[in-house]
């Protein structure tokens, strides 16, 4: 998506009037004073979902996404483009894959993001790009581990008009009204219990694989990358596996599918899966260009980070880099590497553009976690001398820095910061990894 330099704001002939804005971007002194003639609290908030994306009175916050501020004023907030080539756009299918490939971050990934489709839906075509493949590829995730043990069978009741045999109950009315009256006596209505894989929530499960087929073929005719050909192969891999399922099911059978004792594992699938369905209004004959509006959602841009870079980690090296450590005071560092005894945090900002005061803030986050004894006993560290290196790893940093080598030379952390010290702080450094490009 294009950067976003100012908001646009734009108001329907219905009196409805979205605002829009990229994130991290300061709000207009006009819509500064909209907000107050509303009563927009800006109360710091840490709720789960974001109140109103977590805007404040002067500034957007980290989080993408839609939501109402009112009856009948919403707020839109688009990705911001971090680096100095704005030109290029952010490959958010790319981020996506690589947080959810591997299984650490399949259970967090869901933690930050929702949709709300009990609200009304907001006027805007500038999220499509983010939503929805966000939610095929989440699908599709899931999908690929209830395929890993097989689809599930169950007893459907079926009602069929067998030829010479008879299964189950015979329906006295029906093989009079098709067979007896027509004297086709060859053949008996019945009604039967039949164990197979063509069970309502396969056919909800592969109804949804078509809609994500359908789509992506929308979104590839134009824009060719690698990661969506990714997802298509993905797709068809998994089509293979539906090839005894019937992809017929009505909205009120979809609507009746709860998650059930039997199908534990399904119950992530059939939630997104019915997403995906009410994305479409349910119509197979809505495109990629008559998606003109979004439900109420939301992405935490910085944790979508956090997940991208751990991917990258954990693929170089393994377990010795480990996952949102817990310190004390319910404190919570992004990473800690067991071999080489240090700490690392994400920080979703440019390192050029940002203030003194925001790295201070940094930094001393970052030093409280090298002194909190949770976190420096899962380092192995006993000794109250020892000063432990911290790495603080930002999308972009200076536009004339040379970018830092990638994580799978596998080169020691220590060895890849060498001549990225943060001035003036002692075992404190900088490391870029960038988001992905398209």
């Amino acid at each position: 998506m294009p950067s976003v330099n100012s908001n646009e704001t734009t108001e329907s002939t219905h009196g409805f009037k979205v605002f829009k804005y990229a994130e991290q971007q300061p709000i207009t002194l006009e819509d500064q004073e909209d907000f107050a003639a509303i009563n927009i609290s800006f109360e710091p908030q840490k709720d789960n979902p974001p109140k109103y994306l977590g805007l404040s009175s002067d500034w957007t916050s980290y989080y993408i996404g839609a939501t109402w501020l009112t009856d009948n004023r919403a707020l839109v907030v688009t990705p911001k483009q971090i680096g100095y080539d704005e030109s290029q756009e952010t490959d958010f299918i790319a981020m996506f894959l690589a947080a959810l490939k591997f299984a650490p971050s399949s259970e967090y990934f869901s933690s930050f993001y929702d949709i709300d489709f009990d609200k009304a839906q907001i006027q805007t075509e500038s999220l499509n790009e983010q939503l929805t493949p966000l939610l095929i590829v989440h699908y599709l995730w899931c999908l690929k581990k209830v395929l890993s043990r097989g689809l599930k069978k169950d007893y459907v009741i079926r009602e069929e008009n067998l030829k010479s045999k008879v299964r189950g109950r015979i329906m006295m009315q029906k093989n009079l009204q098709k067979n007896i009256f027509t004297q086709r006596l060859d053949r008996v209505f019945c009604r039967f219990q039949e164990h197979t894989v063509d069970t309502p929530e396969n056919r909800l499960l592969k109804r949804a694989l078509l809609f994500s087929t359908k789509y992506l073929q929308q979104l590839t005719a134009s824009d060719h990358h690698a990661s969506l050909m990714k997802i298509i192969s993905q797709i068809n891999h998994a089509s293979l596996s539906f090839s005894q399922v019937s992809d017929e099911i009505e909205v009120y059978e979809v609507k009746a599918i709860k998650n059930n004792k039997l199908f534990k594992e399904y119950g992530e699938a059939i939630r997104l899966a019915k997403m995906i369905l009410q994305r479409f209004d349910y119509s197979m004959t809505k495109s990629k260009s008559d998606l003109k509006s979004v439900p109420p959602f939301w992405i935490d841009m910085s944790r979508l980070y956090e997940v991208y870079v751990y991917s990258k980690l954990h693929a170089a090296y393994g377990d010795t880099v480990r996952f949102q450590v817990k310190g004390e005071c319910n404190s919570v560092v992004d990473f800690i590497k067991i071999d080489e005894q240090l700490i690392m945090d994400t920080k979703y900002k440019n390192y050029k553009k940002q203030s003194s005061n925001d790295l201070l803030n940094d930094i001393r986050q970052l030093s409280g976690y090298a002194r909190d004894e949770k976190i420096l006993k899962k380092l192995g560290l006993c000794d109250e001398e020892t000063i432990v290196p911290c790495v603080i790893i930002y999308p972009e940093l200076e536009s004339t820095s040379i970018e830092n080598e990638t994580f799978e030379s596998r080169k020691p952390i220590l060895e890849l910061v060498q001549g990225h010290e943060i001035s003036g702080f002692r075992k404190f450094y900088r490391l870029c990894v960038k988001l992905p490009r398209k």
